[in-house]
């Protein structure tokens, strides 16, 4: 299987942007295995990266703000990366769903937002867990996903729920991505 992948850089050689992929069901995931007995990739994401290479389309800003198409690259997620830090992210994130995710609440003067203790960027460097909806939802809805312990609120706000949270996604770590394509850019 191949999975296309665009990367756009920036006249300085910077990608914002880390890679996601489909998010995944809060109860599936628990239930899943890494592995079955006989060793073969079981869990979703195992199955995805083990059994797909990538297709890394590059563009990148000049310094006049035109976008040029730098190249594309195939590639494979070494076994090592993938029995390596994304099994620790994905073990981490599984025990802390069946633990029951911590959520707390911050309201400043002019925002607020919502921190969960799902593996981040700076826990890996390879991959990490995001939301994946494009609106932050903490009750049913078409952005959220029912989780399979109840969620450990800290300052919760009246209407969220202990039972839904925000969809959430693996993502390939940007810096991890360019790593693979340097030689493409300028």
């Amino acid at each position: 299987m191949y999975l296309a992948k665009t990367i756009q850089f920036d006249k300085r050689g910077y990608n914002r942007q880390s890679m996601s992929f489909p998010y995944f069901d809060f109860k599936n995931i628990c239930e899943e295995e890494w592995e079955d007995q006989s060793g073969t990739p079981s869990a979703e994401l195992n199955m995805m990266l083990s059994e797909s290479t990538m297709i890394f389309c590059v563009f990148q800003y000049d310094s006049n703000g035109n976008n040029f198409f730098k190249g594309f690259k195939f590639y494979n997620i070494p076994q090592t990366d993938i029995d390596g830090p994304i099994f620790d992210c994905w073990r981490n994130t599984v025990k802390v769903l069946k633990e029951g995710v911590k959520l707390r609440y911050i309201e400043t003067q002019n925002s607020h937002q919502v921190k969960n203790n799902l593996p981040k960027q700076s826990e890996s460097p390879v991959i990490h867990v995001r939301p994946h909806a494009g609106k932050a939802a903490y009750k049913y809805s078409k952005n959220s996903n029912e989780l399979p312990i109840s969620a450990q609120w800290t300052n919760k706000p009246e209407g969220y729920s202990n039972n839904y949270m925000t969809k959430q996604c693996f993502f390939l770590n940007n810096t991890y991505v360019k790593s693979k394509v340097t030689d493409l850019l300028d």
